[in-house]
């Protein structure tokens, strides 16, 4: 298998052989015009993973990567468990689960759209949704303390797999590769309850490949487990290089305004989401958040429902409006009937804005029941808070300056963003605002370019070379903007979202 540098190399050369014979046509009628620009979308579109690679492999150490969601969960008895939504997505007998559960939703919705109707009450409706979906995810769900029951986690053998790629060396060129070192972990939990291990892992690689530093690659939600093991063993000096690639660690709007119920109806924007979801169904780029995808499939069949009763017309509420108040109610409780409520590593996705809000919404006021039955969750939730959240972006100048730690992002963008968010203009990879996920780039709202004035006032000040060759973003406004990586629509099969294992 080729590594970074010689696919750079290979790639470096058909273009200098270009250059040379740049007057002769090839064979089949292309020219070797449209060769170059073959060779230059291929260089765009090469994995995360060389990118990655590329920003750390000259500093020869060993790259530990560190996954989001998706690693299967199983329980005490040794049964896999429906974790996420794509778990059920097809029953024993072939039959689409996730249209059943559409539809029963949606008909327990009917009674409490008069209600809310009538009485602007939607308490009632969150609760009967949980009731109707939780049984799917019952072991999913964390209990009160963020804890998995029933023994819940990821397969012993892929643990004990985890730590035996410790032991592995560099390759027979002398470099390490991007997947020989990983680092697996119940992704529902607390990011803290992971650093021991993964401290106790780099040292075990470490004191067996006689290297004195690791570098540390995260995709999506692993993004917190780094920010939790640098803010916890930061200061040894053991970690070189970080690269977030995808990151949600500085917030998720779907998430965080999901938690905190702070939704927005807008049709256009939900069809232009409905279009893009089709388009990367036909492509196989499987763009886009579930949650989202269902929420939306249940406000649509619920509503018909309520227009087969004839009561739309006369409804006391302009159309509308029942629609945000059916998200409002619904998002949050899709959350917490899925487990992700419950689950510690998706709070690290919720804005410091959104942060109290949040609480009310999913856990209820303080002094209330619910805020008493998920007290140590909640604990744990408000520790990473107070220690990361609440302090972005400053954290990552203290690993960068005070632990000496480098820091690089690469991240993609060109998909439309959640269609119920205040962040639906904004660039986005399906799911993270491109400003997020690349620690503060600038960007033009979707469909536009950045103006002309700005363009040549970053000129003026020695960096345009920031400006993507598309108009569309800015990367010297971000934290670490020359070390930051953004790439447009490059297939999900090199650069998914999602936390399979896709590569």
């Amino acid at each position: 298998m080729l590594n970074c540098k010689q696919i750079y190399s290979l790639l470096k050369l058909l273009l200098e052989f270009c250059a040379i014979y740049n007057m002769f046509e090839l064979k089949g009628g292309i020219s070797v015009k449209k060769l170059i620009a073959l060779i230059l979308s291929l260089l765009m579109l090469l994995p995360v993973t060389v990118i990655a690679a590329s920003a750390i492999e000259n500093e020869q150490t060993p790259i530990i990567y560190i996954r989001g969601n998706g690693e299967d969960l199983f329980n005490a008895q040794g049964e896999e468990i429906a974790a996420e939504i794509e778990d059920i997505s097809l029953g024993e007998n072939g039959e689409d689960i996730k249209s059943v559960v559409v539809e029963a939703v949606a008909k327990i919705t009917v009674p409490f759209l008069f209600e809310g109707m009538l009485m602007d009450e939607w308490d009632n409706y969150g609760k009967a949704v949980y009731e109707e979906l939780s049984p799917l995810f019952e072991e999913a769900i964390l209990d009160g303390d963020g804890n998995p029951k029933n023994g819940t986690a990821p397969h012993s053998d892929v643990m004990a797999n985890s730590q035996a790629q410790a032991y592995i060396d560099k390759g027979a060129d002398g470099t390490y590769e991007m997947y020989d070192y990983s680092f697996t972990f119940d992704w529902r939990l607390d990011p803290y309850e992971h650093v021991d291990n993964l401290h106790e892992h780099i040292k075990t690689i470490l004191d067996t490949t006689g290297e004195e530093q690791v570098s540390l690659v995260s995709r999506c939600l692993g993004g917190a487990i780094i920010n939790a093991y640098l803010d916890t063993y930061g200061s040894e000096g053991l970690v070189k290089n970080v690269v977030y690639t995808e990151t949600m660690s500085n917030g998720a709007d779907l998430i965080s305004k999901g938690f905190s119920s702070q939704l927005e109806f807008d049709d256009k924007a939900i069809q232009r989401y409905v279009n893009q979801m089709l388009f990367c169904g036909e492509t196989n780029f499987g763009t886009g958040f579930d949650v989202s995808e269902l929420a939306n499939d249940i406000v649509v069949k619920s509503m018909d429902l309520f227009t087969q009763v004839n009561v739309i017309e006369g409804a006391l509420l302009p159309i509308e409006v029942l629609y945000n108040r059916l998200y409002k109610a619904l998002v949050p409780a899709l959350f917490h009937s899925l487990g992700m409520g419950s689950q510690p590593i998706y709070w690290t996705c919720v804005k410091e804005e959104d942060f109290d809000l949040a609480l009310d919404i999913m856990f209820g006021e303080k002094g209330s029941e619910g805020r008493e039955y998920y007290a140590g969750l909640i604990e744990k939730i408000l520790h990473y808070r107070e220690r990361i959240t609440s302090k972005l972006p400053e954290i990552y100048t203290t690993f960068k300056e005070e632990y000496g730690v480098h820091i690089g992002s690469v991240v993609k963008y060109g998909y439309i963003n959640d269609p119920i968010t205040e962040g639906r203009n904004e660039l986005s990879d399906g799911l993270v605002c491109l400003n997020d996920a690349s620690f503060g780039a600038t960007t033009a709202a979707a469909g536009t370019v950045l103006t002309d004035d700005y363009i040549n006032g970053r000129i003026a000040e020695g960096k345009g070379k920031y400006i993507s060759f598309d108009k569309e973003v800015d990367t010297s406004t971000a934290l670490f903007p020359d070390t930051t990586w953004v790439i447009k629509k490059c297939s999900p099969q090199y650069f998914c979202h999602r936390g399979c294992n896709c590569y």
